[in-house]
């Protein structure tokens, strides 16, 4: 019913050379992808070096911050002007100012007539 002792051992013994066998192969592996990454990354940084001593890309990387930079500020004067606009109701009083401009035309409207 039970494996008998020696069995047992056996059957441990190859399982543990499976996963030595295993564990060898996915070394290999992570060295063979260790060495394609470093090759990807110095392509990478030579890529970027030559990119970063071009002329073009350095003034464009010039721009790109100052519109970055201004973008920064339309969005902080637009958030002031929220703020502005919902501190005073500019509806009510140009309601005020549009009804005592209608008053005044009208006023004058009837000066003329007279």
């Amino acid at each position: 019913q039970f494996p008998e002792g020696e069995e047992l051992k056996v059957k441990v013994d190859r399982l543990q050379q499976e996963l030595e066998y295993c564990r060898k192969r996915l070394l290999q592996r992570k060295d063979v992808l260790d060495s394609q990454v470093k090759e990807k990354r110095d392509e990478y940084d030579t890529k970027k070096q030559h990119l970063n001593s071009h002329p073009k890309y350095v003034a464009f990387e010039k721009q790109e911050v100052k519109m970055r930079k201004t973008h920064q500020e339309i969005f902080a004067l637009e958030d002031f002007m929220k703020q502005k606009e919902s501190e005073i109701d500019c509806a009510n009083i140009a309601s005020d100012i549009l009804d005592r401009s209608n008053q005044v035309n009208a006023m004058i409207k009837k000066m003329i007539l007279l």
